[in-house]
C-alpha cells in the first residue's frame, strides 16, 4: 500500500501576551509553509524587556515625587502659620491696624486666641511679635481645639526681650524651653534653714507639690526684670542652693495659690538646662561670705556643684617626702572663667577645713607639684587621702539689675549671656599623679643568737 503525503497550505496566527501593564500582541499571518525567524523574535523580546524596564523607572519616579509631595503636606500641617486672631474668646477677628496690647505691665486680663491649637502644655513660653510671653492655657468647655488655642498672658518681656505695642494678627511661636511652673508659696530670703519648694505647672495650681524635671531652675519675675538660678533636690532649697551658676541671690520671691490672679504676685519657675554642673562661688562673693561655717562645709560636699576627686587608699600609709606627693596639670581654666584649686582631706566630709591649704593651678605650666596641700597630713599615718580639684568662678556674679548703661542697654540680656557662659564652660584637667609610701609593719623581732 502506498501512502501519499500532501503538502497543504497552513495559516498560522502567533500571539505573544505579556503581563500588565504592558501587553504586546504580535500577529504573524503567513500563507504557505510555517516560517520561523529566530533573529526577529530575539530582537522583539529585547525591545519588550527594554520597554518594561522604562515603565518601572517611570513608576519609581512617580512614587518618589508622590512621597515628597505627601511629606510637604505633612510638614505644612505640622508647622502651621499660627497667628493671633482674636482678643478675648468672642467677637470679631483682629484687623491689621487694631492695637490689642500696650507696652504696660500685664494685669491678668489679657486673653487671646490663635489660629491653630498649638498650646499642648497648660503653662509655657511663647514668642509673639518678637516679645517673649509666659502663658496660661484657658479651658473652653469640652472643645479641646478651642482650649489649646486660647491663652491668658501671665508674663511679658521675658528672657531679654522688651515689652512693645502689639497690633493686628502677629506670628505666634511656642518656645521649647522649660517646663514652666509658678511658685504657689513664697520662697523666703536665704537664711539658716532649708525651705520646701512649692511649684505647680497647672493653670489652676491644683497640685502645688510638683517637681520640675530640670537640673536647674530659673526664678523669674513676671516682668522679666528679676532673675536667679537655683537648684532644688527633692524640692528642698538650702541657702547654698541659691545663686547657682554665679548668679546673685535676689532675696525673697512671692508665690500664691489662687488661680487667675495678678501676674505680679506670681513667680515664674523655668526649667533650665546648662551643659555642666555649677562651679563653686568665689570666696570673695556675697554668696560665700553670707554663709556660716557649717553651711560652707555643706556647700563643699553638695553634689549640685562640680569637682573632681582623686583618692588613694592604703591602711596606715604615710605621705612623706615633702615634694612629689601630688602632681597636677591644668590644660584650660574655661578661658579665664574659673580659678582652679586643689585641696586634700584624709577623713570625714568637712572640706571647709582643707581650704586654708589649697593650691592654685596655672594653665600651661605642665605638671605642678601640689604636695603642699598634704603638709598637715605628713606627721601621722593615714588610711588614705582624697585630692579634690574644684573650680570657683573668677568673674563677678551676674546680676540682672546691673546690665550696663545707655539707651540700648539690656540688663536681662547681659545677665543671660553671662549665665550661658557660666553654665556651658568647664575647666580641663590633664595628668594627675599621686605618690604615697606603701604601709609596712614589723610583726616580730627575734633576738640575735
Amino acid at each position: 500500500m502506498t501512502q501519499k503525503w500532501f503538502r497543504k497550505p497552513v495559516v498560522s496566527l502567533l500571539v505573544v501576551l505579556v503581563s500588565a501593564p504592558l501587553t504586546l500582541i504580535v500577529p504573524v499571518l503567513a500563507s504557505g509553509f510555517p516560517v520561523f525567524d529566530a533573529a526577529n523574535f530575539q530582537q522583539a523580546l529585547q525591545q519588550l524587556l527594554q520597554m518594561e524596564q522604562q515603565y518601572r523607572q517611570l513608576v519609581q519616579t512617580y512614587q518618589t515625587l508622590r512621597s515628597q509631595y505627601e511629606h510637604m503636606q505633612r510638614m505644612a500641617r505640622t508647622v502651621p502659620d499660627n497667628m493671633v486672631i482674636r482678643l478675648g474668646t468672642s467677637g470679631p477677628e483682629l484687623t491689621s491696624a487694631q492695637q490689642w496690647l500696650t507696652a504696660a505691665a500685664l494685669n491678668g486680663s489679657v486673653v487671646i486666641q490663635t489660629t491653630n491649637p498649638v498650646f499642648d502644655r497648660e503653662l509655657g513660653l511663647v514668642l509673639i511679635g518678637g516679645e517673649v510671653f509666659a502663658y496660661e492655657r484657658q479651658q473652653q468647655g469640652n472643645d479641646w481645639d478651642a482650649t489649646r488655642s486660647t491663652i491668658r498672658l501671665i508674663g511679658r518681656g521675658l528672657l531679654g526681650s522688651k515689652p512693645g505695642i502689639h497690633r493686628g494678627p502677629e506670628p505666634v511661636v511656642v518656645l521649647p524651653i522649660g517646663p514652666v511652673g509658678r511658685l504657689t508659696q513664697a520662697l523666703a530670703q536665704s537664711g539658716a534653714n532649708e525651705q520646701e519648694l512649692f511649684v505647680s505647672t497647672q493653670a489652676d495650681k491644683n497640685n502645688p507639690y510638683e517637681t520640675l524635671n530640670a537640673p536647674a531652675l530659673l526664678l523669674c519675675s513676671s516682668d522679666g526684670a528679676k532673675m536667679e538660678l537655683i537648684t532644688a533636690p527633692s524640692r528642698c532649697v538650702a541657702p547654698w542652693h541659691r545663686g547657682m551658676y554665679n548668679t546673685t541671690p535676689q532675696g525673697s520671691w512671692p508665690g500664691a495659690r489662687n488661680s487667675g490672679g495678678n501676674p505680679q504676685q506670681d513667680t515664674l519657675v523655668i526649667g533650665w538646662w546648662p551643659r555642666y554642673p555649677s562651679g563653686m562661688p568665689n570666696q570673695q562673693s556675697p554668696m560665700w561670705t553670707g554663709l556660716s561655717t557649717d553651711q560652707r562645709s555643706a556647700l563643699m560636699r553638695c553634689r549640685m556643684y562640680a569637682w573632681m576627686g582623686f583618692p588613694v587608699r592604703f591602711h596606715d600609709t604615710w605621705l612623706t617626702g615633702g615634694t612629689g606627693i601630688v602632681d597636677l596639670e591644668l590644660l584650660d581654666d574655661g578661658v579665664g572663667t574659673f580659678n582652679v584649686l586643689a585641696s586634700a582631706l584624709d577623713q570625714g566630709f568637712d572640706w571647709e577645713e582643707s581650704l586654708a591649704s589649697s593650691f592654685s593651678l596655672r594653665v600651661g605650666a605642665g605638671g605642678q607639684d601640689a604636695s603642699a596641700i598634704c603638709s598637715r597630713l605628713q606627721t601621722k599615718a593615714v588610711d588614705g587621702v582624697e585630692v579634690r580639684v574644684r573650680w570657683e568662678y573668677r568673674l563677678p556674679p551676674a546680676d540682672p539689675a546691673q546690665g550696663g548703661s545707655g539707651q540700648n542697654a539690656n540688663a536681662a540680656a547681659t545677665f543671660l549671656d553671662k549665665v550661658a557662659t557660666f553654665g556651658n564652660t568647664a575647666p580641663m584637667i590633664g595628668k594627675v599623679k599621686l605618690r604615697v609610701r606603701a604601709p609596712a609593719k614589723i610583726l616580730q623581732v627575734e633576738d640575735a643568737r
